[in-house]
């Protein structure tokens, strides 16, 4: 088991895009008419999770913004002693890691105030140790990165309860190392971001066992001090939240072995400030949450460099402190 802390340098904030329109904290209104045929997709929100809370926020237009969240998941019905990630399958039930309760709790993506979550995953045959970073994937399985035990647990579509894992990536050829953040690509490929080792492996889709990455972002080169969450963009890009240097690390798409970034987001006007969480929305804009100053910043796609973020949300009435997690759904 791994005996570090649960420092700030633990809290990730993993930030996954997801199809809704508001943005949530884990805690001008119009009638478009289309062809019956085509699916209304509701706005899109941004969830933010702390340690006892997951707070929704709608995104704002660009500026700074001190505001209330919409909703706040808190208070002891939740059970929540470290929530961390969250992600959303196809029908909207948000799941929250909470990773030193060792469960994934299940909410209704609407769910505020002092609730209990719908369901749990949770119980010894879970295999959960210290659960972080999460991915649900097109077909509605439940990808989790155990912190504690360096493993890969991987859930049937609608598991609930002390659920077996289908899956199980675990052992010293996995290369895994406090696995913190996790994210799938189009092909179903796993990133992990392992912050004991500053790196970055990637697992084939439907991978198991003892096994190596097919590929180990790692070195001197990559420049990665506490990588905590990732996304990887429709292209194959991967985009790295560096706790401990303060800035947003961008590799190519099939980067593997000593590489460097091909472009970093740092410096001053960035505001960036222990990234804990980092997501992806479907126009490419980037979002970060970020531990060390409170507040989420929001760049747009392909920012580079000591850059303004376009939107940030900071101050009292957000309630934001130390984030863990961030996903845009």
């Amino acid at each position: 088991m791994n005996s570090k802390p649960r420092s700030s340098n633990h809290l990730g904030v993993w930030l996954s895009v997801l199809t809704l329109g508001m943005l949530v904290l884990a805690g001008g209104c119009g009638t478009t008419y289309l062809p019956t045929s085509v699916p209304v997709q509701p706005a899109q929100n941004i969830y933010v999770t702390q340690f006892h809370s997951v707070s929704t926020f709608a995104i704002p237009a660009g500026g700074t913004f001190n505001v209330a969240p919409a909703n706040v998941i808190s208070g002891a019905n939740t059970t929540f002693i470290d929530a961390h990630r969250t992600a959303f399958d196809g029908s909207n039930n948000m799941y929250v890691t909470d990773i030193n309760n060792n469960s994934v709790d299940i909410f209704a993506h609407t769910a505020t105030g002092n609730v209990a979550p719908n369901a749990s995953i949770s119980g010894a045959n879970t295999g959960l140790n210290g659960p972080s970073g999460i991915a649900i994937d097109s077909t509605g399985k439940i990808y989790i990165c155990n912190s504690d035990s360096n493993s890969i647990t991987v859930y049937a579509a609608g598991a609930t309860g002390n659920a077996t894992p289908t899956i199980t990536i675990s052992g010293a050829n996995t290369g895994l190392e406090f696995p913190n953040g996790l994210a799938l690509d189009a092909n179903g490929n796993i990133y992990v971001a392992s912050e004991d080792n500053d790196s970055i492996a990637v697992f084939n889709a439907g991978a198991s066992g003892n096994v190596a990455p097919t590929r180990l972002i790692s070195g001197a080169n990559a420049l990665f001090d506490v990588p905590h969450a990732l996304v990887v963009d429709s292209t194959g890009k991967i985009y790295v939240s560096n706790a401990d240097d303060d800035n947003v690390l961008i590799f190519a798409a099939g980067a593997t072995g000593n590489v460097a970034p091909t472009a970093i987001i740092e410096g001053a006007a960035t505001t960036i400030s222990h990234p804990n969480g980092i997501a992806m929305d479907a126009k490419g804009n980037l979002y970060v949450g970020n531990a060390g100053n409170g507040s989420i910043t929001i760049f747009a796609e392909g920012a580079t460099g000591n850059v303004a973020p376009i939107t940030t949300i900071i101050g009292a009435n957000t309630g934001l402190s130390t984030i863990h997690g961030v996903s845009v759904h």
